[in-house]
């Protein structure tokens, strides 16, 4: 959904509806990550806007092959996970990241090649 609103952002005048649906998706993030950071698990120089960044990152990651798309996202968003917790931050949240790493050339299929 993130995706597709970064696509559409500008092409269309939002509606009061829409503008409301967005004040409480925000209020709701920020109460999930005011509780994240109140347990411990989040990293402290994290702020709800950050994971905006996050969804639109996923959201670009894709290959030809819808499953394999969604291997990378997962391993992708993974990583990302293990990086902004308290445990990423202190080095300490090591562990196994799903799907293999991309292959070499992989994610290249998308730029264009010289003539």
């Amino acid at each position: 959904m993130h995706s597709l609103t970064v696509h559409l952002a500008g092409t269309f005048t939002p509606t009061k509806e829409m503008g409301r649906d967005a004040r409480r998706a925000a209020e709701l993030m920020g109460r999930l990550v005011e509780r994240a950071h109140a347990a411990g698990r989040l990293r402290r120089d994290l702020v709800a806007d950050d994971f905006g960044l996050v969804l639109e990152g996923c959201a670009a990651v894709r290959v030809p092959d819808p499953e394999r798309t969604r291997e990378l996202r997962r391993r992708f968003l993974a990583m990302v996970l293990a990086g902004i917790t308290r445990a990423g931050e202190e080095g300490t949240g090591e562990g196994t990241l799903p799907g293999p790493a991309p292959e070499p050339g992989e994610l290249n299929w998308r730029w264009p090649r010289p003539r």
